[in-house]
């Protein structure tokens, strides 16, 4: 008797993302840390530091940079980029945290709160711009 391959729904890829990441070649970011939920980090309140984009969605991004802060501390953060001829200033609070071996830059995830309508259309339109404009180079 042969075997009959049976599909199944109930084995699912574990994808934690909810929206499709781009890779991008390390657009420049200045993020100021506005909020934490640990008062001993008060000192850096308000302080602005600088880091390069690696990847972005509509649901937030990946960047790296040389300062280390703790992912426990639910630390918001507001950041100033420009993407595709496009200037944003949202908000995020970072999620994860990739320490690398080799180099001294360290990568967070940072997942975006509190987005305007405004700010979720004019990414969407810029990350979809971009995405035809890398297709069109690589014709």
């Amino acid at each position: 008797m042969k075997s009959k391959l049976v599909k199944s729904n109930k084995f699912k890829p574990l994808e934690k993302r909810d929206s499709y990441r781009i890779g991008l070649p390390g657009i420049e970011c200045t993020f100021t840390l506005i909020d934490f939920s640990n008062n001993s980090l008060g000192a850096l309140k308000n302080r602005s530091f600088n880091g390069m984009i690696n990847d972005i969605s509509i649901g937030g991004l990946k960047f790296h940079s040389s300062y280390e802060f703790p992912v426990k501390h639910n630390i918001i953060m507001k950041m100033n980029f420009t993407f595709h001829g496009e200037v944003f200033e949202l908000k995020g609070k970072i999620i994860r945290r990739e320490d690398h071996i080799k180099g001294k830059s360290v990568s967070y995830g940072v997942q975006f709160v509190d987005l305007s309508e405004n700010d979720i259309k004019r990414l969407n339109v810029t990350i979809h711009n971009y995405q035809v404009t890398q297709g069109n180079k690589t014709s």
